[in-house]
C-alpha cells in the first residue's frame, strides 16, 4: 500500500510538471529540435510539439506553433491541411467566429480534397448562419 501511495505521488508530481510548465517545455523542444535535428525528424518534432500543446489546452501556443509549421512546411508536408483545420477548431473553442469562418473558407478553397472537407463545409454553414 505504501509503495502504491509513493507511486501515485510521483505520477501526480510528474503530471503537474508536464502540464504546469508546458509552455517552457514546448519552447525548449522547439529550440532544441531546430538546433539538433534534421529533416524529417525536425518536421516530426514540430508536429508532436503542436499535438502536445493542443493536448495540454494551451491554444495560443498551439496556434503559434501551427503558424510556424505551416510557414516552414507549406507545400512540403501532408499535415498542413490537418493543422489548418485544427486552427479552425481552436478558434471555435476560443469563440472567435470570424476567424473560424476565415480559416474554414481558406481551408475549403485551398484543400478541396482534404480528409475533413465535409466536416469543414458543415461547420462553415453553421458559422455562416449563426453569426
Amino acid at each position: 500500500m505504501k509503495n502504491m501511495l509513493i507511486f501515485a505521488v510521483i505520477i501526480i508530481l510528474a503530471a503537474g510538471y508536464i502540464i504546469g510548465d508546458s509552455e517552457r517545455i514546448s519552447k525548449y523542444i522547439e529550440t532544441w529540435s531546430v538546433d539538433n535535428l534534421k529533416e524529417p525528424d525536425l518536421e516530426k518534432s514540430a508536429y508532436l510539439n503542436i499535438r502536445y500543446m493542443d493536448l495540454i489546452g494551451n491554444f495560443e501556443r498551439t496556434l503559434e506553433l501551427i503558424d510556424k509549421y505551416n510557414l516552414r512546411y507549406e507545400g512540403k508536408s501532408a499535415r498542413v491541411p490537418e493543422l489548418i483545420f485544427k486552427s479552425a477548431l481552436i478558434y471555435e473553442k476560443e469563440i472567435q467566429p470570424v476567424k473560424v469562418r476565415e480559416t474554414l473558407k481558406m481551408y475549403i478553397e485551398t484543400y478541396p480534397d482534404a480528409k475533413n472537407i465535409d466536416q469543414a463545409k458543415t461547420l462553415l454553414r453553421q458559422y455562416s448562419t449563426s453569426f
